[in-house]
């Protein structure tokens, strides 16, 4: 009986330490599975993270490089307003309005009389300001 006792008890304490390395082998499964786990989710917020900075940066480029186009955009149209004015107050400075070609004695003359008319009205202006003490 001690024998049979002797071997229940080495069967048992055999059965205990195998139960006992599987439990083991499937709890560090387990710690390996929840660790894979926890590093998939840190990547997947990093990634996040990444997409939303490389958002923010793309849109703040974008937002710069419309401003520098509005403000291309207006300085060339003002450059290009002024360069067209110089030919004519050149034109309007010269006596076009004397010339023998009928088309530029009509625009001379035109140009003229509206040049003397804003002359005249602030003439008079000028006149109405010292009236009004």
């Amino acid at each position: 009986m001690r024998i049979i006792t002797r071997i229940t008890a080495t069967v048992a304490a055999l059965l205990t330490a195998g139960a006992l390395t599987a439990l083991a082998e499937e709890s560090v499964g387990t710690q390996v599975k929840e660790a894979a786990k926890e590093t998939g989710e840190a990547i997947k917020d990093t990634a996040k993270t990444v997409g939303k900075k490389t958002k923010a940066a793309a849109k703040a480029v974008g937002r710069t490089a419309k401003d520098t186009a509005k403000t291309i955009g207006k300085e060339t149209k003002e450059a290009a307003e002024t360069f067209a004015e110089a030919p004519r107050k050149a034109w309007r400075e010269t006596k076009a309005y004397a010339s023998e070609d009928r088309p530029t004695y009509r625009r001379g003359a035109g140009q003229r009389l509206s040049d003397l008319k804003s002359e005249i009205a602030e003439l008079k202006s000028r006149r109405s300001e010292a009236a009004d003490p």
